[in-house]
């Protein structure tokens, strides 16, 4: 299963995916000259977090891969999209 989150989402909520346990992919379409998307560090369970992979754009991905203030550290796998 897959989610492909809009150029048009801020934030996600504590919790928001937390049953979507078979995620294995999470695309982030926003870059991050539009703003950077903010997640709670419970967003999405620990196997969505240790599983699926985050893809986002090439120009932002050392900013999600390193990540430490935004909630996206989490993800063990995180991919430049096309």
């Amino acid at each position: 299963k897959t989610i492909t989150l809009s150029n048009k989402i801020d934030e996600l909520g504590e919790e928001v995916f937390l049953g979507c346990e078979k995620l294995n992919s999470v695309t982030i379409k926003r870059t991050i000259s539009d703003g950077f998307i903010k997640s709670n560090y419970k967003a999405f369970s620990e196997i969505t977090y240790s599983r699926a992979t985050l893809y986002v754009h090439p120009n932002d991905y050392r900013l999600y891969y390193y990540d430490m203030n935004w909630g996206w550290g989490p993800f063990r796998k995180v991919e430049k999209r096309q």
